[in-house]
């Protein structure tokens, strides 16, 4: 099982999205997951792109998005390869994690549409979806271009909340289940 978004009444493009809340005012309640550490680095690499001039003169923009993209994907591997055999409670919130994910890509689409698609377009082709056309209006935007021109950094955004609520679901489950067997 997973998080699910139905308490979200808003839409990213027309899918669900899990934006909500300031993600840097309230600290998530993931203590039991070592999947934890790398999800930190991506709200930090968040942080960076929100706050930063991304353009031209500051190319640093493309090193934070090669790391946080390879980091939300990162998160994923350490729940499989190092959460999930901690103990039976681990493997079974993780396995449901993973077989719930796989069955509903239309609720988890910012998984197997950016995090993943992102991460091996990086990491096995050396090519990546961010670019900075050129904007009259207002200046240089990090878009994504594999999704006709979305913000990158509201997609990105939209990857580092969706990894917050499935951490702090996964957590959840442990939690219960360590004190059930205890």
């Amino acid at each position: 099982m997973t998080a699910s978004n139905k308490e979200f009444d808003h839409e990213h493009h027309g899918r669900p999205s899990w934006v909500t809340g300031d993600i840097f005012v309230r600290s998530p309640v993931i203590s039991r997951l070592f999947a934890g550490e790398p999800w930190s680095f991506t709200q930090h690499i968040l942080f960076e792109f929100q706050n930063s001039d991304i353009d031209d003169e500051h190319p640093e923009w493309m090193v934070n998005w090669f790391a946080g993209v390879s980091l939300l994907r990162t998160v994923g591997h350490v729940l499989r390869n190092v959460d999930r055999p901690r103990g039976p409670e681990f493997r079974v919130a993780v396995d449901d994690f993973w077989t719930d994910i796989q069955s509903n890509r239309e609720m988890h689409w910012v998984f197997f549409d950016f995090i993943d698609r992102e991460r091996n377009n990086i990491l096995k082709e050396f090519s990546f979806g961010a670019s900075l056309p050129s904007n009259e209006e207002d200046g240089r935007v990090l878009v994504y271009d594999l999704y006709d021109g979305w913000d990158g950094t509201q997609l990105f955004r939209e990857a580092v909340y969706w990894w917050r609520a499935q951490l702090e679901f996964l957590n959840g489950r442990v939690e219960t289940s360590l004190r059930s067997a205890g």
